[in-house]
This record gives structure tokens, sequence and C-alpha cells, in this order.
């Protein structure tokens, strides 16, 4: 929840939309996050249209698509432009800090 905290208070007096370029590297680096910061980029998500919308539910949030055709496979879709600009950011920031969280820890190791 500190992380959530963190990020948000850091972002919420952003009002631009994310630039191509910034998309561009969110898109680059999410497959390159591991599980854990995969895990916690949709727990930012959904605590933050939680937050917003003051409706739980089991839907998923922002028009999100899960890839049902392997029953083993928990990959859900995405689409950066339809989050709200601070959203955006949001995503933007933790999967920059996260990446290079891991890896520092693989040069550390």
């Amino acid at each position: 929840m500190e992380l959530y905290q963190s990020i948000y208070e850091n972002t919420k007096h952003m009002t631009v939309p994310l630039d191509d370029t910034q998309k561009a590297n969110v898109i680059q680096l999410i497959p390159r996050l591991d599980q854990k910061g995969q895990d916690l980029l949709f727990f930012l998500i959904r605590m933050y249209h939680n937050q917003q919308s003051q409706d739980i539910t089991f839907q998923l949030p922002y028009t999100a698509t899960a890839d049902k055709s392997d029953s083993t496979s928990k990959d859900i879709e995405f689409d950066l432009n339809v989050f709200p600009t601070q959203l955006q950011h949001m995503v933007f920031l933790f999967t920059r800090m996260h990446y290079d969280y891991i890896s520092y820890e693989s040069i550390r190791k």
C-alpha cells in the first residue's frame, strides 16, 4: 500500500498524457518485468480504479482483456490510451522503477 500511495502522490500533479516515446518505453519494459513486477503493476492499476470509481468489482478495469487461449496463461492486455492521465504516469513511473531495480539486482548478484 505504501508503494501505491507513494506513486500516486508523485504523479497527482501530472495533467498531460504520456507522449508516444513514453508509451513505447512502457510497452517495451512490461514484458521484461519479473512476475512480482507484473503482479504489482496490475495491483496498482486495480487500486487506482477502485479508488477513483469507489466501486469494487470483479470485472477487469479500463476495457482490459484477458488471454484465454491457454488455461495456464494469466496475460491481461490494457490500452494505455484508455487510462486516465495520472494512471498512465503511475504505470510509467512504476515500470521504470521496477525495471531499474531488477536490473540492479541482477548485476549485484
